[in-house]
């Protein structure tokens, strides 16, 4: 067999070209710089503040201006001259969103885990449903963390997560929207993880961009129920051991070990919020969540961290 063009691939970084010989253990993900960061766009911005980002752009928004005016009117994210109502996307070293006021880290603080919505994608930082929850907590005299990364899943949180618990030292640690039946982290031809999304790769299914059994074969590699239970159950359990190694209580949404009953009535009120999705579609980019929904949703959740808080 000729061996010339598997082995292209490991001509990236020197750590990388001498993984068969000496093996994974003895290499750290800071070593490795496509496991230690989030996103190569988010790497590009951090230490900057930006007033757009995907898939709140000014595209999005000239696009919505033309198609869904009623609904950019209705969402309230429109001047009188038309013009859009500024966000200002304050980006930290790591690439995680703060306040553009203190990137200080201390310890002792509580890290907020998810996606777009957790960022805050479209919407005033202080809009955010977790920022409200920890203020609205008995958690809300430690320090608050917003880690949300949109379009990733459980996979991306374990990697963030290994790389900067140490520095952080959390009191907790909380991951909301693990999206880890439906998304995934891959690995490109450039050494880069990329966030897929099962329903982006139905789209590229449906409108024959990619061949049919090309298609087939990505879906249930990637997205066949033995391949969703293992991603799971693996990185909720490598998360809570990151947590238990570094003294950090960790909560998880859709951890049964951690709620018991599925009815419990906390987990419904958060739940709910979750299912009232399309009615509250409003923020700039007409795609995520408006400050209604954070409003109820961040209530539900205070009510949650107070109740995990004495577990």
């Amino acid at each position: 067999m000729d061996w010339s063009k598997p082995l292209k691939l490991w001509n990236g970084d020197d750590v990388a070209r001498h993984f068969p010989m000496h093996g994974p253990h003895k290499i750290t993900f800071d070593q490795v710089r496509s496991l230690s960061i989030i996103s190569n766009y988010l790497d590009e911005i951090k230490n900057t503040t930006v007033n757009w980002f995907p898939c709140d752009t000014e595209e999005m928004w000239e696009d919505n201006k033309k198609s869904k005016l009623k609904d950019l009117k209705k969402s309230g994210w429109m001047n009188d001259d038309g013009s859009p109502i500024e966000i200002k996307y304050h980006i930290n070293k790591h690439g995680f969103r703060y306040d553009g006021h203190t990137d200080k880290i201390e310890p002792g603080g509580i890290l907020y885990i998810g996606d777009s919505n957790v960022f805050g994608i479209a919407n005033h930082y202080d809009y955010n449903y977790t920022l409200q929850a920890h203020k609205q907590s008995s958690l809300k005299d430690k320090p608050y963390y917003n880690w949300g990364m949109g379009g990733r899943n459980i996979e991306t949180y374990y990697r963030i997560l290994k790389m900067h618990i140490e520095e952080y030292k959390p009191y907790g640690v909380f991951v909301d929207f693990p999206w880890a039946s439906s998304r995934c982290d891959t690995l490109n031809s450039h050494d880069e993880f990329h966030g897929l999304i099962l329903g982006w790769l139905i789209e590229q299914g449906v409108s024959e961009k990619i061949p049919q059994r090309e298609f087939e074969q990505r879906v249930h590699k990637l997205f066949a129920l033995p391949a969703v239970v293992l991603r799971w159950h693996k990185n909720m359990d490598a998360i809570k051991y990151l947590c238990y190694k570094n003294n950090a209580k960790c909560w998880i949404y859709d951890d049964p070990e951690l709620w018991g009953d599925p009815d419990n009535s906390i987990m419904r009120n958060l739940t709910r919020c979750t299912g009232q999705w399309d009615e509250y579609r409003f923020a700039r980019d007409l795609v995520h969540t408006n400050e209604t929904w954070h409003d109820l949703r961040g209530a539900a959740l205070a009510e949650i961290l107070d109740y995990v808080n004495t577990k």
